[in-house]
């Protein structure tokens, strides 16, 4: 997994180009093992050997240092705080959570906050 920190002009360009919004965001992930459009999946025949051990490349995290200092103001909390809760938030999208549906963000959300709280980055 790579963590890139970056200023607003640099992650507006990734997420113009990547996700079609002209705007700076907090924080990208792009993970190693999800298919995108016109991708294919890697696939290895029923035979391959087990003993093959392939290291798990998660993918990639991009976090705004501007925006996280923006945040940090806006809800109160310190920057560290903050840059931990962009990490954590995109750690777990590159492992398959999400917070599309209330159950999905209920369980992602409470995950973000345990792990933030146990390594004392509360609110």
């Amino acid at each position: 997994m790579s963590v890139t920190f970056m200023n607003n002009d640099a992650i507006q360009e990734i997420n113009r180009v990547y996700r079609q919004k002209d705007v700076p965001t907090d924080v990208i992930s792009f993970a190693f093992e999800e298919t995108g459009e016109e991708e294919m999946a890697i696939v290895f025949p029923d035979d391959f050997p087990d003993a093959v051990d392939f290291p798990k490349i998660l993918g990639d995290i991009m976090i705004s240092i501007d925006k996280a200092k923006e945040q940090a103001n806006e809800y109160g909390h310190r920057y560290e705080r903050e840059l931990g809760f962009l990490a954590v938030h995109g750690f777990l999208h590159l492992n398959g959570y999400d917070h599309l549906t209330p159950d999905e963000e209920a369980e992602m959300f409470g995950l973000q906050k345990e792990i933030l709280d146990a390594y004392g980055l509360q609110r």
